[in-house]
């Protein structure tokens, strides 16, 4: 069955824990607080529409093994430790309203009304089946280990400038996980030293909706820029050219 907490405030630690009757949840912005395994091992749910703005318990959809799709709503601030960890049968993870900037081309905070988003340690850990992401453009934080255990293969990343991560943050099969960014700042995020180690390709993200992404849809996002062994590789009808980080023609 399907739980829609539209009026309710707060939902205490282990709520409904196991509950494997229910299929469906959806938690509006006005619940104030979600304390920790709240849904953990509810084992038949399948999707959850989640728009609660700054929940703090740990575990929430913790080991829901039938889930497979998540929706986050414009209001929320921070996605919880743990949320949606050892899930391992969810594949998509979708942004609503301000949470992402489609045009790609304001400032991250102010492309979203000055909100932030915050994704919290171990968010989606050992989420095996989880291969794609997008990283809405006002993400001020990843917390470490929040994808790792995944099988990122694609990160569609909206952020206008780099923020702290570490290079396994994002890049949890190392060099197989390709990052794409804008363009037109490729290069700033090359200069970081994290982001430099990770699978960097510049793209045209104007116009694309972050909801429809996924790994089906690749020739939407067929890098003209990207970065390879420090290097930056721009593709052009007549064959690749190869700059170094000074931009000199290298080939």
């Amino acid at each position: 069955g399907m739980l829609a907490a539209a009026l309710r405030r707060y939902i205490g630690n282990r709520a409904f824990y196991g509950c494997n009757g229910l299929s469906e949840v959806n938690l509006s912005a006005n619940i104030q607080e979600i304390e920790g395994e709240a849904f953990s091992n509810c084992k038949g749910l399948v999707r959850v529409k989640y728009d609660v703005p700054n929940a703090s318990g740990k575990l929430i959809f913790n080991a829901c093994q039938g889930l497979e799709k998540i929706i986050f709503g414009p209001n929320v601030r921070y996605i919880p430790e743990s949320f949606a960890s050892g899930c391992t049968n969810l594949t998509k993870i979708e942004f609503e309203g301000v949470l992402f900037n489609q045009s790609a081309k304001a400032e991250s905070k102010a492309a979203a009304g000055g909100q932030s988003l915050t994704f919290g340690i171990y968010a989606f850990m050992n989420c095996k089946s989880l291969s794609s992401v997008v990283i809405p453009a006002c993400t001020d934080s990843i917390g470490p280990n929040a994808f790792s255990g995944t099988n990122l293969k694609t990160v569609m990343c909206y952020l206008r400038q780099p923020i702290n991560i570490k290079s396994t943050d994002l890049n949890s099969k190392g060099k197989s996980t390709t990052i794409y960014v804008a363009d037109d700042v490729l290069e700033l995020f090359a200069a970081e030293e994290n982001w430099s180690k990770c699978n960097l390709m510049g793209t045209n993200l104007t116009g694309i909706s972050p909801t429809l992404f996924d790994d089906g849809m690749k020739s939407l996002y067929k890098a003209k820029k990207y970065i390879k062994n420090g290097a930056i590789i721009i593709r052009t009808d007549s064959g690749n050219k190869t700059y170094n980080a000074t931009g000199l023609l290298l080939k």
